[in-house]
């Protein structure tokens, strides 16, 4: 026979625990403040760090950029040695080039008044009548340093110069058509006679008549003026 105790049921106690239990900070506040000293200077030594890097950085960028424009001077002053050493060679040459200058200004100056004859003596001689021959012809002109005289004939237009000349014919001479022969020659202007003579010479007998005629800017020879605008 089996005999059970069985105590009486009691009420139930009302209990959870909670795994937590009451905390109390007994650190010296000496302790805290030096630990938060230590992480303050933790933080400031790296970026003490960062400081000297980027420093770094910046230093060796401004190292490198030196020396390239150290470089790039010592190549440009090679380069303006070098030119110098040319231009040395050739510093004669802006004389020579004035000389130049100067030569062609004078002979340009110098031949703003040349005519060439020899077209003109044939021309006068191809318009003088047949059986007329002409005697002390002579060109009077301007120069570089002075102007023409002006023209015995008021009537005459503007001129550079005259050729006078004196004629002599067996018969009388018709000065009409040899005035417009004389003034169709290109270049020459306003002819005129100014006498007209009867002569003898060893009993023979001729006429003698004295003419001058213009020159126009248009005889002008012109050959360098050409090189003014250069």
């Amino acid at each position: 026979m089996t005999v059970t105790n069985s105590a009486p049921a009691g009420p139930a106690l009302a209990f959870t625990p909670t795994g937590l239990w009451p905390q109390v900070d007994l650190m010296p506040p000496e302790v805290r403040a030096g630990r938060r000293l230590k992480h303050v200077k933790r933080i400031l030594a790296l970026v003490l760090l960062g400081v000297v890097a980027v420093s770094a950085v910046g230093y060796a960028g401004a190292l490198v950029a030196a020396n390239s424009a150290a470089a790039d001077l010592e190549s440009v002053q090679q380069e303006t040695a070098r030119l110098t050493a040319e231009q040395a060679k050739y510093a004669e040459v802006p004389k020579v080039l004035g000389d130049i200058s100067q030569v062609e200004t004078a002979r340009r100056l110098g031949t703003s008044t040349e005519i060439l004859w020899t077209p003109y003596v044939n021309a006068l001689r191809a318009v003088t009548p047949a059986g007329v021959s002409i005697d002390n012809l002579v060109a009077v002109g301007s120069d570089p340093l002075r102007q023409a005289p002006a023209a015995a004939n008021a009537l005459a237009g503007p001129s550079i110069g005259s050729i006078q000349f004196t004629a002599k014919s067996l018969t009388m001479i018709d000065t009409s058509d040899w005035l417009d022969a004389l003034d169709g020659v290109p270049g020459l202007g306003d002819a005129w006679f100014s006498t007209e003579t009867i002569s003898d010479a060893g009993g023979v007998t001729f006429y003698q008549v004295s003419a001058t005629v213009q020159i126009t800017t248009t005889a002008l020879a012109n050959r360098f003026a050409s090189t003014e605008g250069n």
